[in-house]
């Protein structure tokens, strides 16, 4: 099994799970968006989730991408991102790090092994937590070459 369909799987039993225990059923169409969701390198919205869901042959109504994607932040699969002009989405594991470039949206994986020891030492007094997730956001590396060679065409 591959590294990212071992991903898949796994992500998929934890939102059956979630489904189960919050009294919800699990639909083909809900695990075609955990799917097409978890696919993702980068942010995206839920029009461009419809419509690259749409390119394949399926369609789902905007209510059921609505929802499900809703689910699925609430599952701890997806975070959530609101900007001025709408909602972006993208795939996040329990006790992960990343980095969010703020230009384009691609997001890239960190492994900080430090972070979760020193996370799991962390006493937050009465809160029991069961996962964290970190974002780093900032610029990655092509878009700030593109904004670098743009600043010193203006010189």
């Amino acid at each position: 099994m591959n590294p990212d369909h071992s991903k898949v799987h796994d992500a998929g039993e934890r939102f059956a799970r979630y489904l189960r225990e919050t009294g919800r059923r699990n639909t083909p169409e809900r695990q075609l968006v955990l799917s097409r969701a978890l696919a993702a390198r980068r942010f995206f919205s839920v029009e461009e989730l419809g419509e690259a869901i749409n390119a394949e042959g399926s369609h789902l109504a905007q209510a059921t991408l609505y929802a499900t994607l809703e689910l699925l932040c609430e599952a701890g699969l997806l975070g959530r991102k609101h900007t001025a002009r709408r909602t972006l989405y993208c795939p996040v594991a329990a006790g992960s790090a990343q980095t969010v470039c703020s230009v384009c949206g691609k997001v890239t994986a960190l492994k900080v092994p430090e972070l979760s020891a020193a996370l799991g030492r962390l006493q937050p007094g009465r809160f029991v937590p069961s996962g964290f997730y970190l974002e780093i956001q900032g610029m990655c590396s092509i878009c700030a070459r593109r904004q670098k060679k743009k600043s010193q065409k203006n010189i």
